[in-house]
């Protein structure tokens, strides 16, 4: 089974992809991370996100139920080894790629990585309206993707 692994910084169109995907065929199974992060007024959890505590995640991760994690702005998000075995749809983060690189083949794994002009991601957080910044999170997704270069199509067209 083909893996697919959506990638790229916030409001490059990940998720918009993801839904599209699952929504269009049943074929796509999509692993729903875990993180620390308030929900968002759209969000449900169980469908976008398992939500649970820092304390929770921490005990996860000790007992090795991880197959790789990132923290973002205190922020932790992961994704279970056993969604890895059981599903064909991915949403990462570069660290989370690099991770994945060191523990399994990926040989038989597709990397897209979104990158839309920075104008476009920056109107999109805008409109969001979310609990964390613009600004702040273009900084950091500067930083995390700067030297990025694990991928196998990247999308720059912020249509897609």
């Amino acid at each position: 089974m083909i893996k697919i692994i959506l990638v790229g910084p916030a409001a490059s169109g990940k998720d918009y992809i993801r839904k599209k995907l699952v929504n269009k065929s049943k074929e796509f199974c999509y692993s729903i991370k875990y993180t620390t992060r308030p929900i968002r007024a759209d969000e449900k959890d169980g469908e976008d996100y398992f939500f649970i505590t820092e304390k929770e995640f921490k005990e996860l991760l000790q007992i090795g139920f991880f197959i790789e994690y990132s923290i973002y702005r205190d922020w932790y998000y992961g994704t279970a080894k056993i969604a890895w075995e059981t599903c064909n749809l991915f949403i990462m983060t570069p660290d989370g790629l690099r991770q994945l690189q060191e523990r399994v083949d990926l040989s038989n794994t597709l990397i897209l990585y979104f990158n839309p002009d920075y104008s476009v991601r920056s109107q999109r957080l805008i409109e969001r309206n979310d609990t964390d910044s613009a600004i702040r999170r273009l900084e950091a997704d500067y930083l995390d993707f700067k030297d990025f270069n694990i991928f196998d199509v990247q999308i720059k067209n912020s249509d897609f």
